[in-house]
């Protein structure tokens, strides 16, 4: 079973788009899917510009406070660590 949840993590991350990030986050936060949370999140902070303005996105933000509070402590310290280099 693990064999096959790697594979799913795997597919799905190299799937990742501005469109769909934001829903593939919150299926891999349900179903604790850590690898790909992760490639979620390093994904959205690379293309936090564009992602931001995503009908997903205004929704996460409206329907799922917790989550919100998780990516921008993510972005914070992806920000912090960008600007110490």
């Amino acid at each position: 079973m693990d064999d096959l949840k790697f594979y799913c993590q795997d597919q799905l991350s190299n799937s990742l788009e501005v469109e769909n990030v934001v829903d593939i986050y919150l299926v891999a936060d349900f179903h604790n899917a850590v690898l790909l949370k992760e490639k979620c999140l390093f994904f959205i902070a690379s293309h936090f510009q564009k992602v931001v303005f995503t009908k997903d996105w205004e929704q996460m933000c409206k329907s799922h406070g917790k989550k919100m509070i998780e990516v921008c402590r993510f972005l914070g310290n992806s920000l912090t660590y960008s600007l110490n280099l």
